[in-house]
């Protein structure tokens, strides 16, 4: 799921592309070709439990993984403020979960139910820490490129195999802390470059308007004088 998360970029730049017709600054795809790198190397230096692989699950992650691509884009594209796609998710979500949630809780209403409080109060701070998050992010598409903010997510990669080494107690060897500090390495230069190049595309801008305006009044002084 992870290989999967990081290639999620590359879709979320040729949408982009197609739909916003924005320029893809070649520094980003070159940072996400070094997350795609740094996430082999964290992945497989990782210490766990095999698990069961199969086509069908590598075929759904590859849809999801185009969908959420097109989510990206889309959110830039209708140009809403940030809380309305999230107002729609969670009436969307509280729909679908209904239809699909109400035969399995006439079978067994007991998968429903929390069985401690502890586990009720993690599943409400998961709840919150979604919402949170999806608010976060849709700001985010809001501000930046979303194939910038797509390479940020990479990020999260690393952060999910720090609290799962915490709470899992997995063990990572060296590979994998060279594979996650390419990552956060990798994104970060990569949003200073972006910063940096649009910080010099506005003082050029700057420059030739104050350039403009000082041969404007030039022009104006030499037609008083003429008068």
């Amino acid at each position: 799921h992870f290989h999967y998360l990081s290639l999620c970029l590359f879709l979320v730049a040729f949408f982009e592309r197609v739909w916003l017709r924005n320029r893809i600054p070649v520094p980003t795809l070159i940072a996400g070709l070094l997350c795609i790198v740094g996430v082999l190397l964290l992945t497989h230096g990782r210490s766990e439990p095999q698990e069961t692989r199969n086509l069908s699950g590598y075929i759904l992650i590859t849809i999801a993984t185009a969908i959420q691509a097109v989510t990206f884009v889309l959110v830039r594209f209708i140009g809403v403020h940030f809380i309305v796609p999230v107002v729609y998710l969670g009436l969307t979500n509280t729909l679908l979960a209904g239809i699909v949630c109400v035969p399995v809780l006439i079978m067994n209403p007991s998968i429903f139910v929390a069985t401690t409080l502890s586990q009720a109060i993690w599943l409400l701070l998961v709840s919150i820490f979604a919402v949170a998050g999806s608010f976060l992010l849709n700001i985010g598409l809001q501000h930046g490129q979303p194939t910038l903010v797509s390479l940020v997510r990479n990020v999260d990669i690393v952060a999910a195999c720090v609290f799962d080494t915490l709470i899992f107690a997995h063990t990572f060897s060296l590979l994998s802390v060279a594979g996650g500090l390419l990552v956060v390495l990798a994104t970060v230069g990569s949003g200073v470059v972006d910063v940096t190049r649009e910080e010099l595309q506005l003082g050029g801008g700057y420059d030739k308007l104050d350039v403009e305006q000082r041969a404007l009044v030039h022009n104006s002084s030499e037609t008083d004088e003429y008068k």
